[in-house]
């Protein structure tokens, strides 16, 4: 059976996932480079921003936050 890796976006906290990928962010990024959860929150209302889950099949694997600024 093939594995299958792909990527969903998060959208709120709610989201499947968003619990795991806060954790990983946490623990992987050094204090003074983490956002705060409310900065976090903010910036998902921002269209540019992009936050997205890692799956492997259907286990959370890693995540992916970046700006999407276009071919400007």
């Amino acid at each position: 059976m093939k594995e299958q890796l792909r990527r969903i976006p998060f959208r709120s906290p709610a989201d499947k996932g968003w619990e795991e990928a806060d954790t990983l962010y946490r623990a992987a990024f050094p204090a003074k480079e983490i956002r705060s959860a409310e900065d976090h929150l903010r910036a998902l209302q921002d269209p540019l921003y992009k936050a997205e889950g890692i799956w492997l099949d259907e286990r959370f694997a890693g995540l992916l936050y970046y700006w999407e600024f276009g071919d400007s």
